[in-house]
């Protein structure tokens, strides 16, 4: 069976003054099958993490969305003030299954990103959560040197 998807924006005309519209040319181009392509051929297989980061008095915070993985799915390093998140889903198939898939792409994931820590961060202290598929990294900052005021005797 071979399925073929049309996309039609709803609410672009077709004809203007008897002459076809972008939006309609556009969509004719995009039902051509050169477009439908596999997921590993039409898209990256890695995409970024999206995320905020907050500072503190005390820290900065990083928290970066991760929805669909859990905490054994993602993996955080920091190395030469680099920090990195990383997180893959993969599913095994069940072969004994007679599922037919038109279109798979929910199975596989892959996330990354990495982000430079400012200096004066505390390496040893920084620690992660996850939550709701959310992960907030506090980075704590190292206290401020203050100059020392010396008496004169």
């Amino acid at each position: 069976m071979n399925l073929t998807l049309r996309r039609r924006p709803m609410d672009m005309p077709t004809m203007i003054n008897g002459t076809p519209s972008v939006g309609r040319l556009f969509s004719e181009m995009l039902s051509d099958p050169f477009f439908n392509l596999p997921l590993e051929l039409s898209a990256s297989p890695v995409r970024a993490v999206p995320l905020d980061i907050v500072e503190t008095e005390k820290a900065y915070i990083v928290k970066a969305d991760l929805p669909g993985f859990s905490k054994e799915n993602v993996e955080i390093e920091l190395v030469d003030k680099v920090l990195t998140i990383k997180g893959e889903i993969t599913e095994e198939v069940d072969e004994k299954k007679e599922e037919k898939f038109l279109r798979r792409e929910r199975r596989l994931e892959s996330v990354v990103r990495s982000i430079a820590i400012p200096e004066g961060v505390l390496e040893s202290e920084v620690t992660a959560e996850f939550n709701n598929g959310v992960v907030h990294i506090t980075l704590p900052k190292a206290p401020t040197i203050l100059p020392k005021k010396i008496a004169i005797k």
